[in-house]
């Protein structure tokens, strides 16, 4: 795909935390889960990304997505997928920008500014998991993605698995209440349940920091 057909993207790039403590079969199983994530991101947000999850490295993926105002939205989403699946956390990190060349097929095989600033940031997170950097901004959009992702990783990193398959399942059904999302068959326990383990994940304060970082749009390119 030639870049201007997408002059504005995130690119998000991730990799499996303790991956070499994994077996090849979990490995490949958490993998599988993040590729299947993207399918079901989609659903809510048809169109939203190009293409699927590109493998590489062993333990590490990409994503390029051309509605750039979810991508934050989708790494939360993949890390409460992760955090859920009981097998390991991934790191992600977020690169808003450019493109000179998108392989679909292949995604890490693509060319461009967010591409090189997601893998670079990727490679230089330490102790946190969660990062997000700009090609180009003024004002206070790079201050703003600091401080978010900051907020995020701060709150996702105390999730228990229960408390992350909680919240993943809130993303996927975005505007349901609690009782839509568990089901008519669910007993009033186990709707307490879930009341309780999305509230101790702090889910509405995360669906209020998506909805503001969505707003605000400080992940648009600034005009030319």
């Amino acid at each position: 795909m030639p870049a201007a057909a997408v002059r504005e993207l995130a690119v998000v790039s991730g990799d499996i935390v303790g991956s070499s403590k994994l077996s090849p079969d979990h490995l490949g199983a958490l993998l599988d889960e993040i590729r299947r994530s993207v399918e079901r991101f989609q659903i809510p947000y048809p169109d939203s990304i190009l293409g699927q999850a590109d493998v590489f490295r062993g333990d590490s993926w990409q994503v390029a997505m051309i509605a750039p105002q979810l991508a934050l939205r989708f790494a939360v989403y993949v890390r409460a997928t992760a955090i859920a699946s009981g097998l390991a956390d991934t790191r992600i990190f977020l690169g808003f920008g450019s493109a000179s060349s998108i392989n679909e097929e292949a995604t890490s095989l693509s060319t461009g500014e967010a591409f090189e600033i997601s893998g670079r940031g990727l490679d230089g997170l330490k102790s946190e998991r969660l990062g997000i950097a700009f090609e180009s901004r003024t004002g206070n959009a790079a201050p703003f993605g600091k401080a978010i992702a900051a907020l995020m990783d701060a709150l996702i990193g105390e999730w228990s698995e229960k408390q992350a398959d909680a919240v993943r399942r809130v993303l996927e059904n975005p505007g349901l209440s609690d009782a839509a999302i568990v089901g008519d068959d669910a007993s009033d326990s186990e709707r307490r349940n879930f009341a309780q383990l999305r509230n101790r994940a702090h889910c509405d304060a995360i669906l209020a920091a998506l909805e503001g970082w969505e707003s605000q749009s400080p992940w648009r390119a600034d005009p030319e």
